[in-house]
């Protein structure tokens, strides 16, 4: 009985130990849980960003911030494509926001008449007195000009040693921005996914092919999705920031279409890896605006930034200069992603590689009795 009682503890104890050297689908090869972190990733790329780099110099915030060079119509390209019917178009509405892992296979293939009501073709009556009845009809063409932005589904992979953020793309849905009337008012826009278009990323070939066709900047915010979209892009920050300030953990991921898979957890681990990275010196630091090369030293502090206060000693009576330092941890609110964009227009492969990641600070400044909402980008890790 006592050998029995003895092997059941030695039982006991290998499997508690197994139990804790292993996290439940926790991968070494990506700090980001769960085993595959599906994100749906919105980016835009036209006239709404007209002014977001004067807003990196200025206290106006107007937009988020974003720069591209193109070298093909990607978009335009597949739309193409679906309206000649070289490629599979799929509806993009079977979709949750909150759960991107419902994009990933495919539902109701598009009609053409559909393809082409999705991206603009349309006859609709206008009123003229000239003609008998008041009306007429007029056709609307498409205008692939329309198609301002993409929404991808795709899972990151985030690797500490070496430092790599790895981005595999899934579904690629271009998004038509229109007016929501007819009328001349080009400030109420919509938003609609036109189509569902499946990357063939796990044909075989040779990746040689692949050709770049887009260099991008672009602001991605942690909790509040799709912002760029809103007229009061600066109100809606400084009320998300008002908001978290009560409680930063309870509001991470309040505001985040990803979640809970993007959840406050993730969120902590990607910023703190990118911080605990350029810290180390381990990746190349830059400034942003520069590209001057930063210490290990500058980069932490523009993080944890030493102050001057005067505090009273209660020995003496007099003030004492102390100093605090200020985390800005909790205000890394978004990161702005470098990337090369490649397309293979044979094979209908897309692919990403993110290049730089740089964290950018929000803060509240209240200055001469007035409310101002300021951004900061940090440095820029390079990858």
């Amino acid at each position: 009985m006592r050998i029995t009682k003895i092997l059941l503890v030695l039982i006991a104890l290998c499997i508690g130990s197994n139990l804790h050297a292993q996290t439940p689908a926790f991968r070494n090869d990506n700090l980001l849980l769960p085993d595959k972190l599906i994100l749906s990733n919105h980016i835009g790329f036209d006239t709404l960003y007209a002014y977001t780099t004067d807003s990196l110099a200025t206290d106006r915030l107007s937009k988020p911030f974003f720069e591209i060079q193109k070298y093909a119509d990607f978009t335009k390209f597949l739309a193409e494509k679906a309206l000649d019917g070289t490629v599979k178009a799929y509806d993009a509405s079977q979709y949750s926001n909150q759960l991107p892992y419902s994009a990933l296979n495919p539902d109701r293939q598009l009609q053409l008449t559909e393809i082409q009501k999705n991206l603009g073709l349309d006859t609709f009556k206008v009123y003229d007195s000239s003609v008998d009845d008041g009306y007429r009809l007029v056709e609307k063409v498409v205008d692939f000009g329309e198609l301002n932005s993409i929404n991808f589904i795709e899972d990151w992979t985030l690797t500490e040693n070496p430092l790599s953020l790895k981005k595999n793309v899934y579904v690629i849905e271009p998004i038509r921005r229109y007016s929501g009337s007819w009328s001349d008012d080009m400030l109420d826009y919509r938003f609609y996914r036109a189509f569902r278009f499946y990357n063939n990323q796990n044909k075989k070939g040779s990746n040689q092919s692949l050709k770049l066709i887009a260099r991008v900047k672009y602001e991605h915010f942690f909790n509040i999705d799709r912002s760029f979209q809103s007229k009061n892009f600066q109100q809606l920050v400084q009320g998300y920031l008002q908001h978290s300030e009560t409680d930063y953990e309870l509001n991470m991921g309040s505001y985040n279409v990803n979640a809970p898979f993007f959840n406050s957890f993730n969120q902590r681990v990607f910023i703190q890896t990118i911080l605990n990275s350029a810290f180390s010196g381990k990746v190349k630091a830059t400034d942003f605006g520069s590209n001057r090369v930063l210490t290990p030293d500058e980069v932490r502090g523009k993080v944890f930034e030493p102050f001057i206060v005067k505090v009273e000693n209660f020995d003496t009576g007099l003030d004492e200069d102390r100093t605090v330092i200020n985390d800005y941890t909790s205000e890394i609110i978004s990161v702005i992603f470098t990337e090369e964009w490649y397309f293979d227009e044979v094979l209908l492969q897309f692919q990403k590689k993110v290049v730089g990641i740089s964290p950018v600070r929000y803060y509240i400044d209240q200055n001469n009795e007035q409310t101002i909402v300021k951004r900061k980008v940090l440095f820029t890790v390079e990858l």
